[in-house]
Formats: structure tokens, C-alpha cells, sequence
């Protein structure tokens, strides 16, 4: 049997419904609103756009299909994709998969009635697992005051992890920097919860 060679592989690992123009991946389930539910969930993560997943019609998975499809788009920015959820959960999963800057996240996490100081932590620890200097840290943090107590735990965490900034960068909450990085647990958390931070000092 001849290799296949070129595009043609390449072709064949794209959805038929992207080669053939198709406006319905799901056309044959139609009439199943379950099984209609679980194609579009799973079809969502390659719709060029959200409105092309139609996740309207995946009925109680609606959310889910959105946060599918937001799965195969985190280079767009954290605002774009949480523009279509409908739930704190949905926009918290948004602000986690996006690869934006820290000042683009907080202002989504700020629309969150549940998740809020998880969301800016998160965003946080994405942001120091990055390694910036403690400058770049310094001009971050002074635009988050509202979140010091937030953003002193996850610092603490980072120095207890050997990473590179200070207590006083967060102001008022430097005390509760301080004791964050001296919690037994800090360190116990560099690798289950901060997988880009340096390893613990020896």
C-alpha cells in the first residue's frame, strides 16, 4: 500500500464538517436531544466561532459546549471568550484558559459573584509562574490593590518556592505575605499547585 504523503494526512486529521462546508455536524441527531446535546458538545471544539457551535440547542450541556469550545480558542483573549457564558463557572473556567496578562484576567474575575479571590489567584500564580522580575511584579500589583490579601498569599507561596519578589510589592497585606511563606504547606504546594514555579529551596 502506497504512504500517504503532503496534505492529503493532513486533510483527514481536519473535521469533515470544516473540509465539506457543512453547516451542521450534528444534522443526524436532530430528532435526539440527547445524543444532539453530546455531538454538539463534543463538535464545539472546532467551530471557528461560538455562534457556529450553536451550543443553544445542546440543551442542559449548553455550558458545557461553551466551555468546549472555549477550550479550542484559549489564544483569544480572556474577555472574548467569556463573552458567551451565562454562569460564574463558565467565566472562571475562561479566565483559566485564556493565556492573557494578569490585567486583562483580574478585570473578568472582577464579574464573578462566586469564584472571585479564586479567580485572581489563579491568575496570579499563572502570572509569577512566568518568572517576571520583580519590577515587571511591582507595576502589576500597583493596578490590583483591591486584591493585596489575594495576591500576599500567592507572593508568599512563591518565595516559600524560591521564587524571586518581596512582601512589600503588596502593601498593606505584607504581613500576610509573610506568613504565607513560612506555612508548612507552602512548599508542599510548589509542585501539586504551582507546577512553573522553581523548586523549594534546599
Amino acid at each position: 500500500m502506497r504512504r500517504m504523503t503532503g496534505w492529503v494526512p493532513a486533510l483527514l486529521s481536519v473535521p469533515l464538517w470544516m473540509v465539506c462546508g457543512c453547516s451542521d455536524p450534528c444534522a443526524d441527531y436532530t430528532d435526539d436531544p440527547r445524543l444532539l446535546g453530546q455531538c454538539t458538545v463534543v463538535s464545539a471544539i472546532d467551530a471557528p466561532t461560538l455562534d457556529a457551535a450553536r451550543c443553544e440547542r445542546a440543551g442542559p450541556q449548553a455550558e458545557e459546549c461553551r466551555m468546549a469550545w472555549m477550550a479550542g480558542h484559549t489564544d483569544l483573549p480572556v474577555a472574548r471568550l467569556a463573552q458567551g457564558c451565562t454562569t460564574d463557572e463558565c467565566r472562571f473556567a475562561a479566565s483559566d484558559l485564556a493565556m492573557d496578562d494578569l490585567a486583562a484576567t483580574i478585570p473578568v474575575c472582577g464579574t464573578l459573584v462566586l469564584f472571585q479571590s479564586q479567580c485572581v489567584a489563579h491568575a496570579t500564580l499563572r502570572f509569577l509562574g512566568g518568572h517576571p522580575t520583580v519590577e515587571a511584579q511591582k507595576a502589576a500589583f500597583a493596578l490590583l490593590t483591591a486584591w493585596d490579601d489575594v495576591l500576599a498569599r500567592q507572593v508568599g507561596s512563591y518565595l516559600a518556592c524560591g521564587g524571586v519578589s518581596a512582601c512589600a510589592l503588596v502593601g498593606a497585606s505584607a504581613q500576610v505575605c509573610e506568613d504565607a511563606r513560612t506555612l508548612p504547606q507552602a512548599q508542599d504546594q510548589c509542585s501539586a499547585f504551582r507546577p512553573n514555579f522553581p523548586a523549594p529551596p534546599p
